[in-house]
């Protein structure tokens, strides 16, 4: 592997003190797990007090491979998911892939693998809750859909950079940007197609389902039609019934005939 984690079962870091310059708070209360999951990759889960708006409180990032380019070798293929910590495995399915957990989106990200195995906080703090918040995420991929959008991008969306008073901040190459761009032009057209095959499946099944309710209430309809129908059957049967009895009594008094 490339990366030289110690191999735990379960890496558990509880963030401690700040740099003496950065101005943000003294303390960093969130918590990182770091660890090889089951197809062997390096897996943070990221856990921060999250603003108010933010319908999540856990990033994931999975690092995938490096990705080839002819700028830098520090370039790779991730997953990235957004879920809570709380969130319930109603599917009781064992798999730490469960829920929101497995709603993967794939990006390509600059990574400083050093201060990754080092475990540099608040590398991981700027990389997990600045670089992968979610609607960003979703804002350059968005772009990454379009042929010319005002940043150019494909599925790269930057990295995280130390500045000269070292602090930590995001950072976009648009050279990269532009490189990645152009390669992710196939993709996007595969993606839009699958796009529409996906929602032309949906869109089939669920004909089929109003189809099939359709049917249902047909057959309701027909039954009910058919009770109606064995009312007046029934009704018939009685005014019958009291027509023989009153020609029995008929015949019954005017036996002489």
């Amino acid at each position: 592997m490339f990366i030289n984690i110690l191999r735990e079962e379960n890496v558990m870091s509880l963030f401690g003190k700040k740099k003496e310059n950065d101005d943000a708070e003294n303390t960093i209360s969130d918590v990182c797990n770091v660890k090889y999951n089951d197809e062997d990759k390096i897996q943070i889960d990221y856990t921060e007090n999250p603003p108010v708006h933010q319908l999540y409180d856990t990033t994931r990032l999975i690092i995938d491979s490096k990705e080839e380019n002819p700028f830098r070798d520090n370039i790779y293929n991730c997953r990235v998911s957004y879920y809570g910590k709380d969130d319930v495995n109603i599917s009781n399915n064992e798999s730490d892939d469960f829920g929101r957990k497995g709603e993967y989106k794939k990006v390509i990200i600059g990574l400083d693998i050093d201060k990754i195995n080092n475990g540099e906080k608040f590398y991981y703090k700027a990389l997990m809750t600045a670089l992968l918040d979610e609607d960003r995420v979703s804002k350059y991929l968005a772009r990454g859909m379009q042929e010319e959008p005002d940043v150019k991008c494909g599925n790269y969306i930057g990295e995280v950079r130390e500045d000269s008073d070292g602090i930590y901040k995001k950072f976009f190459d648009s050279k990269i940007g532009t490189y990645f761009h152009l390669k992710y032009a196939s993709t996007r057209d595969r993606l839009i197609s699958d796009d529409r095959i996906a929602n032309q499946q949906k869109i089939d099944k669920i004909i089929a389902e109003k189809e099939a309710q359709i049917a249902s209430l047909q057959r309701e309809v027909e039954a009910l039609k058919k009770e109606k129908e064995n009312l007046y059957l029934d009704s018939n049967e009685e005014e019958n019934e009291k027509v023989e009895d009153k020609l029995k009594d008929y015949y019954s008094n005017n036996s002489s005939f």
